[in-house]
């Protein structure tokens, strides 16, 4: 049951992280997706330097921060170059 409250929560905080970041780039279940992989990633990472949330709210705050910043990376490298116009 834990895992798929986690699943919601990260679903809940790629969206969320969609929105942040303006969904430019990704399609709506691109972002779901790279959020999800995001909270997961977030969630071993705070684990990792004992950085704990013990409710919920601190569980989708940790979430959609790592989302944001995963798409965020994810976006940054995944562009073709400067666009140039002549």
């Amino acid at each position: 049951m834990d895992i798929l409250i986690f699943i919601l929560i990260g679903l809940f905080a790629g969206w969320v992280a969609s929105i942040i970041v303006q969904n430019k780039g990704f399609s709506f279940i691109g972002d779901l997706f790279i959020g999800l992989i995001g909270a997961v990633a977030g969630g071993l990472m705070f684990d990792m330097t004992s950085i704990s949330f013990s409710n919920l709210w601190g569980a989708i705050t940790m979430s959609v921060l790592s989302a944001v910043f995963l798409i965020f990376i994810v976006r940054l490298f995944s562009m073709k170059g400067p666009v140039r116009r002549y």
